[in-house]
């Protein structure tokens, strides 16, 4: 059985029940005044809570940012981000472009056929093999490349 927390609308307090999910009408009693709860109308979400993160100001609360564990600092802004990032040498990540191509047509069929399209499945596929097929070419190119001739012997 899932643990409620439930408020009681004319006292206030906030007591937790053990209810079943079915069980949206049982009314349970406020251990305070003996008011009839229910899960249906007197839930408590800790969601409408507020919450104050960092420094509080007058008139409201004062955002502080997010930890990035990849820089291994607090952020305050976009623009602080970039500075970071800058400062410590590390750039943005961005996918290669030359596959951009096959990314937006995935995307676009994804985006116009219906979930039950055989052949929408098809070209989807047919695209992740036609990207995967030119990204395993120019590794091969690539390898060829960097690779150092042998020596032939003289004749």
């Amino acid at each position: 059985m899932p643990l409620y927390t439930l408020q009681c609308p004319d006292c206030l307090e906030i007591s937790e029940h053990f209810m079943g999910l079915d069980d949206n009408s049982l009314i349970m009693k406020c251990p305070e005044c003996g008011h009839g709860l229910t899960r249906q109308f007197h839930r408590h979400y800790m969601s409408d809570l507020p919450r104050i993160q960092g420094d509080t100001v007058s008139g409201g609360c004062n955002y502080s940012g997010y930890y990035d564990e990849g820089l291994d600092c607090w952020i305050k802004s976009k623009a602080h981000r970039q500075a970071e990032m800058a400062k410590q040498g590390v750039v943005e990540y961005s996918p290669d472009p030359k596959y951009k191509k096959f990314r937006d047509e995935q995307s676009y069929i994804r985006k116009h056929a219906k979930p039950d399209d055989a052949q929408a499945v098809r070209a989807i596929n047919e695209q992740k093999k036609a990207a995967a097929t030119t990204r395993r070419k120019e590794a091969v190119d690539k390898a060829f490349d960097n690779a150092p001739l042998p020596k032939l012997p003289e004749l």
